[in-house]
């Protein structure tokens, strides 16, 4: 076998140097982002070199090969494809009950059962001073007092209602047509802002991937983007051949990020009792789900959003429902007779018609204005009928007495937030196991990196040690020989 030349062992050594301040390059890069968020933990990759001489047809049959050295073959990320998705995934599951939770618990601060003085302790006071009334039919201040009972009740129906319209309104604004304000509206902003970085990130990662190059740091950019965008819904990523994505929400229903096309428009739309999200690609074609429709709780803050939405719906609707019914049997039980000239109803609407079951509303009951202003008004001889009431059932209200409804109504918003908070905890704990393990797999452990840093510093003095003697044998011979 021929030499391969005379200063064949300078290159081994020049290619060690090389490799090994690469190495240490990489290793520092590590070490300056160990608390970056989403960096990923990156290795250079050391491959021997082609040994000579290389096989081949006119390599000779001489036995052995002499080796060429080192080189450093790629800079390589350090990733668990499988532990992403499992991140992505929790994420979603864990944003929906976040989410949930938070507005849960706006909708609960809007109740003070059973410390503060709510509804039901005003309800109670409210059919007792009937009672004090029948006792003494012609007392004047027993009228008042069953007055202003009856004002502060009607006053905490419709203060509530309220709150809990605006609870509605600070999700989707006005509740008609494509929303505009609103956390939903906020939401699906920014899964759009998000959709336009990642098209551009793929851009630029299928540009450097084609000049042969590894964009990592650009990868971590995007990964770190893509578990945002799962905050939102579950999302699918499908790898293309040349480093770009295709990202998709809701088992595919939506298209967010796709290489060599570009997402022109996503909108929130809310008509009746539907929320609707719908999505434009820059060849026209639309893709439409019903985010109202969904009921798994794994499916990120929108879709969380719209559930706590939904359930604000219902409270407001079974809280219509007593206030119809207390107003409307009120009035049914208060009945003077018309010879006496005196008012024919306790409980009105703004329009001053009486209740009557349908025409009212926690957001739309009052005190009679005549009564209201002059409580003398009021025929004290119907209190024994109207004090009844307390302990009476309605088919309207679920065969339940006020009291009994509105306790119901109290347990069933309890228990509804504290289940939302208890899954919300849960799944933030499962969120935080998933992650920790993901980083031991890509995360910088800076022990483990200073060993390295150490691994190759004294690599690159012992190359440069393999340097130092090849130059002196050459000294030697080309030099000092006679």
């Amino acid at each position: 076998m021929s030499s391969p030349g005379t200063f064949f062992g300078l290159e081994i050594a020049r290619r060690g140097l090389a490799a090994h301040q690469k190495s240490l390059e990489v290793t520092g890069h590590n070490i300056a982002n160990a608390n970056t968020p989403g960096y990923s933990r990156q290795e250079a990759v050391h491959t021997a070199g082609i040994p000579y001489p290389a096989p081949g047809a006119g390599s000779g049959t001489s036995p052995g090969q002499l080796g060429s050295g080192v080189e450093i073959s790629e800079i390589r990320r350090i990733r668990n494809e499988y532990l992403d998705t499992q991140v992505r995934d929790s994420t979603s599951a864990q944003s929906y009950w976040e989410s949930k939770t938070e507005i849960m618990d706006q909708i609960e601060s809007i109740f003070p059962e059973p410390d503060g003085r709510g509804i039901q302790e005003v309800m109670l006071n409210f059919f007792s001073d009937w009672q004090d009334l029948n006792n003494s039919p012609q007392d004047d201040g027993i009228k008042a007092a069953v007055v202003e009972s009856g004002k502060e009740l009607a006053r905490l129906f419709r203060d509530t209602r309220e709150q809990l319209d605006n609870v509605s309104e600070s999700i989707i604004g006005d509740g008609s047509g494509e929303i505009f304000k609103g956390k939903l509206f906020d939401q699906v902003s920014r899964v759009k802002e998000l959709s336009a970085q990642l098209t551009n990130l793929n851009e630029s990662i299928v540009r450097v991937k084609q000049e042969g190059r590894q964009p990592n740091d650009l990868l971590d950019k995007r990964d770190m983007l893509v578990n945002e965008l799962s905050e939102f819904g579950p999302i699918k990523v499908t790898a293309g051949s040349d480093g770009g994505i295709k990202v998709t929400m809701f088992d595919d229903a939506l298209t967010l990020v796709e290489p060599g096309r570009e997402l022109i428009d996503i909108k929130v739309t809310a008509s009746g009792s539907d929320i609707t999200l719908e999505t434009t690609m820059d060849n026209a074609s639309t893709q439409t789900i019903t985010l109202s429709d969904i009921t798994e709780a794994s499916n990120g803050s929108l879709v969380g959003t719209v559930s706590a939405w939904q359930n604000n719906n219902s409270f407001m609707t079974e809280l219509d429902a007593l206030a119809n019914e207390l107003g409307e049997q009120v009035n049914s039980a208060y009945d003077p007779h018309v010879s006496l000239g005196l008012p024919l109803n306790f409980f009105v609407n703004l329009s001053s018609d009486p209740l009557d079951g349908t025409n009212g509303g926690a957001g739309n009951i009052f005190v009679e204005t005549t009564i209201k202003n002059s409580p003398a008004q009021l025929d004290g001889t119907q209190a024994l009928n109207v004090a009844r009431l307390r302990n009476k059932t309605f088919t309207d209200i679920g065969d339940s007495t006020f009291e009994n409804f509105y306790q119901g109504f109290i347990a069933t918003l309890g228990s509804k937030t504290k289940s939302a908070q208890n899954m919300s905890e849960n799944q933030q704990a499962i969120l935080d196991q998933i992650t920790s393990l993901q980083q031991s797999a890509s995360g910088v452990s800076l022990d483990e990196e200073l060993s390295r840093m150490i691994q190759f510093q004294y690599g690159y003095q012992a190359s440069a040690r393999v340097m130092n003697v090849m130059d002196s044998l050459l000294d030697t011979l080309i030099n000092r020989m006679l």
